[in-house]
């Protein structure tokens, strides 16, 4: 929790944590923006894995054939016109995530918000959850989702050293 609070504080929009589960996001823990608009996804909420900033950041630590194997078994729901609907624009936003090291929805699960997420790593080398911000589109404009991509990044980080975790090489 002290994380998120530092993310929701730092940002001044939510910070959330997640882990996927049978092809969903489920949000495990969240810490709300004290702006009136604000995005809200409640602990034990569920988004398909391809419309979900901390779904994709842990899909870009997979192979791509596990990826493919993801779609394969999951499919690809669309949930606004802007959601990821065929493999080939999967595998070109896990490419983009990986280059930039942050995740992205950009209003592909609700029109409106967009959510930034990182990776936080486990004692294993496996990913263990992902972290995120999510805002109101209007104010998480193209800057402040580069600035909040580096925050995001930067407190996965240091999380993922206080659990004992470790990005691989």
């Amino acid at each position: 929790m002290p994380f998120l609070k530092r993310l929701r504080d730092t940002t001044r929009e939510t910070a959330n944590l997640g882990v996927i589960e049978d092809g969903e996001v489920v949000t495990l823990s969240q810490v709300e923006s004290r702006e009136i608009m604000r995005a809200i996804s409640p602990p034990g909420g569920r988004v398909p894995v391809m419309c979900s900033g901390m779904g994709k950041a842990i899909l870009a630590t997979w192979e791509d054939t596990a990826i493919d194997r993801a779609i394969e078994r999951h499919g690809l729901r669309a949930m606004t016109k802007r959601s990821l609907t065929s493999p080939d624009a999967v595998h070109s936003e896990i490419r983009n995530i990986r280059q930039r090291g942050y995740a992205l929805d950009d209003e592909e699960f609700v029109m409106g918000l967009r959510c930034v997420a990182a990776v936080v790593w486990g004692p294993s080398g496996e990913p263990a959850c992902a972290i995120s911000v999510s805002g109101l589109a209007s104010r998480m404009t193209p800057e402040k989702v580069q600035q909040t991509g580096v925050t995001v990044q930067r407190l996965a980080r240091e999380l993922t050293e206080v659990l004992g975790g470790k990005a691989p090489d």
